[in-house]
């Protein structure tokens, strides 16, 4: 799995190298700053090139923790969260943010097949759930549904 993510992000970035504009350009679109919560590296920054390959702009944080720090001095529109983290899992995030600005769309990534955590994520204030392994299309239409 490790070596997937790892030849996913290498293809993102010399996509993402070439002349082609950002998916998202045109006159209807608008580039928005999405934070992406993990505390796998690798996985985060698979997202975080997803995101700026859709067009917009990334912004990292390796836990919840540090997601909090972030959003305490900079605006962002959207997050995507991993919901199993050390610190402060994807579920504890959301009540906090929820309660920081209620109008900021989570979407949380998860592996997890406990089928109890899906409706209790969405019923504490994800906008969706996007299982494990997700693609390109996933993070894009997440996006793009949210703006």
């Amino acid at each position: 799995m490790q070596q997937v993510i790892e030849r996913t992000a290498q293809l993102i970035e010399k996509r993402g190298s070439g002349t082609k504009k950002p998916m998202n350009e045109g006159p209807m679109r608008k580039r928005i700053r999405v934070l992406v919560v993990d505390d796998e590296d690798t996985l985060r920054r698979t997202t975080a090139l997803l995101v700026k390959t859709s067009g917009h702009t990334p912004i990292e944080a390796r836990n919840g923790l540090d997601a909090i720090k972030v959003l305490e001095k900079e605006k962002v529109d959207m997050i995507i969260t991993d919901f199993n983290m050390p610190l402060m899992d994807g579920e504890e995030l959301i009540i906090r943010i929820k309660k920081m600005d209620p109008s900021i769309p989570i979407a949380v990534v998860t592996a997890t097949e406990d089928r109890d955590v899906i409706p209790r994520l969405l019923s504490i204030g994800a906008c969706t759930v996007i299982k494990k392994p997700f693609s390109f299309e996933d993070i894009k239409e997440v996006i793009e549904r949210n703006i």
